[in-house]
C-alpha cells in the first residue's frame, strides 16, 4: 500500500513538473529595443497575450488593423503589470501596433497570425529589461568618461617664500642698486634671502618694502623706468610680508609718491657688477 502512495505521488509530481515545462514554453521572452520591431505570432481564435513591464502605463495603442485583431486589443492588468491581448480572426494576417506607455518606450510590433491546428508557437509573449538596463548604464558610463575631471586647485606658493627661492636662485654677480631716499622706502634685506632686499625670476620681480610700510594705503605707486619714461606695472603687494611681486623683470623700477614738485622718488636699478642694464622698450602702451 505505502508504495502504491509512493508510485502515485512520483506520479503527480512529474506530472507538475511537465504541465511547468510545457507553460514555459508557451512563454516567448522578448528583450526591449527601442529601435527594433519584433514578430510576434498568434494562433487563429486563440487569445495573444503581450505583458510589458511592472508598474507600467499603456498611453496609446495603434493598430493597422483593427477590426481583424480584435480591435486594438483589450487592455489589463496582472496585478501592476500591463497585458495587451489580442484575438485574430483569420490565419495569415499581417500587422504592425505601436504602443506608448508612461516609460518613454515606444513597443513596435509585426503581428503576425497563424493556424493553431497546424503550427505550435508560443501563445505568449512577454517583454524583459535586461539590455535596457546595460544600455543605460553604459551609456552612463560613457557620459561620465567623457565629463571633464575636476582639477586640483593648484596650491600657490606665499609670496614671501617665492621671494626665499628666487633670491637663493639669483647669480652673484647680480644685483640692484637702490636709492637711499627716502629712506622710509628702503627696501631691506634679510638672512634667508642673502640680505638681498630685491630678486627676480624669469617672469616676476620682488622688492621687499621695509617694516615701516605696514598698511597698504601709504605705499607710493610702483612704475617700471623704460626708455620713454615710466610705464605702468602689474603688481601685487602683499601687506603681511609688506612684499611687491611684480609680473615681468625691468631694468629699472621706480616708487613714486607726490607730484611735482613735491614728489619723492626710490629708484630700484637691477646690475650685474657695477653695470646698469640698458632700459628696455617703451612707455607707450601698443
Amino acid at each position: 500500500m505505502n508504495f502504491i502512495k509512493r508510485a502515485f505521488a512520483a506520479t503527480v509530481i512529474a506530472a507538475s513538473v511537465t504541465a511547468t515545462a510545457v507553460a514555459d514554453q508557451s512563454t516567448r521572452i522578448i528583450q526591449y529595443h527601442a529601435f527594433e520591431q519584433p514578430t510576434i505570432y498568434c494562433a487563429v481564435g486563440m487569445m495573444c497575450e503581450i505583458t510589458l513591464a511592472p508598474d507600467e502605463r499603456i498611453l496609446n495603442i495603434w493598430n493597422s488593423q483593427a477590426q481583424l485583431w480584435g480591435a486594438d486589443g483589450s487592455v489589463g492588468k496582472v496585478g501592476s503589470t500591463p497585458v495587451l491581448a489580442l484575438k485574430p480572426e483569420t490565419a495569415g494576417l499581417s500587422a504592425n501596433v505601436i504602443v506608448t506607455t508612461d516609460r518613454g518606450r515606444d513597443y513596435h510590433l509585426m503581428l503576425q497570425s497563424y493556424n493553431g491546428q497546424k503550427e505550435s508557437r508560443p501563445l505568449y509573449t512577454r517583454f524583459a529589461y535586461d539590455d535596457e538596463a546595460r544600455m543605460r548604464d553604459r551609456q552612463t558610463a560613457r557620459v561620465l568618461a567623457a565629463a571633464p575631471k575636476p582639477q586640483p586647485k593648484p596650491t600657490l606658493m606665499p609670496i614671501s617664500v617665492q621671494m626665499d627661492a628666487a633670491c637663493t636662485k639669483m647669480p652673484a654677480d647680480e644685483f640692484y642698486g637702490i636709492d637711499r631716499k627716502p629712506a622710509e622706502w628702503y627696501p631691506q634685506g634679510t638672512r634667508a634671502r642673502n640680505q638681498r632686499a630685491v630678486c627676480h625670476t624669469a617672469d616676476a620681480t620682488f622688492i621687499q618694502m621695509p617694516v615701516t610700510t605696514t598698511v597698504p594705503t601709504d605705499l607710493p605707486t610702483l612704475v617700471e623706468d623704460v626708455a620713454d619714461g615710466p610705464r605702468i606695472v602689474n603688481y601685487t603687494y602683499d601687506a603681511p610680508s609688506r612684499i611687491f611681486r611684480i609680473d615681468g623683470v625691468g631694468a629699472e623700477y621706480a616708487l613714486v609718491s607726490g607730484t611735482g614738485k613735491h614728489a619723492r622718488r626710490l629708484r630700484v636699478q637691477r646690475r650685474i657688477g657695477s653695470t646698469p642694464i640698458a632700459r628696455q622698450g617703451s612707455g607707450k602702451r601698443r
